[in-house]
């Protein structure tokens, strides 16, 4: 007997997989213990952002929420100092985009706006369009889902850190 597995509104023959995956991304982000920082452009003007080094997605109560921090490159996420905390949403550019936009609300501190484009399993670009600079970012501390059996993507899965390699 053949097994077909099927999403609402979505066949294997016109699955859009990339469309799934964008539409999805504040997950991708939220897989990473922390993104640190890889390079800065040497285009744009200086900004505050230039200073944050390290990023962290997590899920929320009310809203996805960011941590960020200054502290050097190449230190261990487990050690690192978080500086600022906000809120954190992807908006596409136009609807049904797989172009998005990052909005990180700073407590007290007001928004930055960022183009948010992924390069690969592992890497994301911000293009911070108020000073035209464009960072790199490397994600550190995968988190993968596995349930007490070791396998992934099962109903009764909990979060599981890799160590970094």
């Amino acid at each position: 007997m053949e097994r077909f597995i099927i999403l609402d509104g979505y066949n294997r023959n016109n699955f859009d997989y990339d469309q799934l995956f964008y539409d999805n991304i504040q997950y991708f982000l939220q897989e990473y213990k922390a993104w640190e920082k890889v390079y800065t452009s040497n285009v744009g003007a200086l900004n505050n952002f230039d200073q944050e080094n390290y990023l962290q997605f997590t899920p929320g109560f009310n809203g996805d929420e960011f941590k960020s921090s200054t502290d050097r490159t190449g230190l261990n996420y487990s050690s690192l100092f978080w500086d600022y905390t906000g809120e954190y949403w992807i908006e596409d550019e136009v609807p049904g985009s797989i172009n998005k936009h990052l909005t990180m609300d700073y407590d007290f501190i007001g928004n930055d706006f960022f183009d948010l484009y992924v390069i690969n399993d592992n890497t994301i670009e911000l293009y911070h369009s108020a000073s035209g600079t464009t960072y790199e970012f490397k994600g550190r501390g995968y988190i993968q889902l596995k349930n007490t059996a070791g396998k992934s993507r099962l109903i009764d899965a909990s979060r599981v850190i890799e160590k970094e390699k």
